[in-house]
């Protein structure tokens, strides 16, 4: 086991996390990173958080490039990157704090991550095959409707969505309220007619059935009446757009983009979409929102103010009717 000391620091590091305002899924993620390096410390026979030192530290990222996930794969950049990036955030807040003088972290180089099409938005199309692929014969395949019908139709977080409560939906006024964004931020957002729909059947046709949702808070709930796992949630999606053939990774995160991508498309303009999404920042949006060339040139055609007239466009002149002269050495050319 861990000294006390380190103990205490990882104590004091949740309660600055948690003063911080910081999401509750990183309030309890990073505390267990930190747990895993604590052991790794242990291991060493360190006690002491000052006798860690850029070489621990590049063994320790060694231990994490070598540690192959539970189905034998190896770690992937996007994974490493994170765990990383979470020791990094310890030792700037002991740095902070002044329980190191310098911090061995900044010596870490951070994994490059490689360009994913892992978030590549789905096609209206392929979002319309999404939908029917979900049955709503049965109180989970209702559930998993509205949930998916929510996530496409306000942009919302999958954490966001497994965190409402049943007093965050208005679907007659057709808003959604998120309490805690990223960064601890509410918001409200607009509620899609078609998400207000499903929200609204559920909530009168499913929910009641379910073992204590009368007593229960949150909105989407699991068969036993407990808050629905963002895993279950995300894992549920992965199904159905596997019975869908789309080929495209689908996952929560992609269908925020998608929302994104489809509302530019359409014409919103992007400051209105930055706040839908929660952004503070209006690049993190810009990200969000790659469309097709096919799309920009459609959007050129019915806005640009020339192509009103493109029926009166003059066909090619069959002989053209200007000349160019040709300069030779003879004329003075050298």
């Amino acid at each position: 086991m861990p000294s006390k000391k380190l103990i205490g620091l990882l104590r004091g590091f949740q309660r600055w996390l948690r003063m911080g305002n910081y999401a509750p899924s990183v309030q309890k993620d990073y505390p267990r990173r930190m747990r895993h390096f604590l052991a790794f410390l242990q291991e060493k026979g360190i006690e002491e958080i000052t006798r860690v030192n850029k070489e621990i530290l590049f063994a320790y990222n060694t231990r994490l490039l070598n540690t192959p996930k539970p189905d034998g794969e190896p770690c992937r950049a996007v994974t490493l990157y994170y765990k990383i990036g979470v020791l990094k955030c310890f030792f700037a807040w002991l740095h902070a704090t002044d329980h190191i003088l310098t911090n061995p972290a900044h010596a870490l180089p951070n994994p490059r991550v490689p360009k994913e099409i892992r978030r590549e938005p789905l096609t209206e199309r392929e979002v319309q095959a999404l939908l029917k692929a979900i049955p709503t014969n049965t109180p989970e395949g209702y559930r998993d409707r509205a949930i998916v019908e929510v996530l496409y139709g306000t942009g919302i977080r999958i954490g966001e969505l497994t965190s409402l409560t049943i007093n965050d939906v208005h679907a007659r006024e057709k808003v959604l309220v998120v309490r805690k964004g990223k960064g601890g931020k509410g918001r409200m957002v607009p509620l899609s007619t078609w998400a207000a729909s499903y929200v609204k059947g559920y909530l009168k046709t499913v929910r009641p059935k379910v073992p204590g949702a009368a007593a229960a808070p949150w909105l989407f709930l699991s068969r036993r009446g407990a808050r629905i796992k963002r895993g279950d949630a995300s894992a549920a999606i992965v199904r159905y757009a596997d019975k869908a053939e789309i080929e495209k990774p689908v996952t929560p995160h992609v269908l925020r983009h998608t929302f994104a991508a489809h509302l530019l498309k359409r014409g919103a303009d992007i400051r209105a979409i930055q706040e839908m999404l929660g952004h503070e920042n209006i690049t993190t949006t810009q990200r969000y929102t790659k469309i097709e060339i096919s799309d920009l040139k459609d959007v050129h055609r019915k806005c640009h103010p020339r192509e009103r007239y493109r029926t009166k466009v003059p066909d090619l002149p069959s002989v053209l009717t200007f000349h160019h002269r040709r300069r030779t050495l003879d004329e003075g050319e050298e």
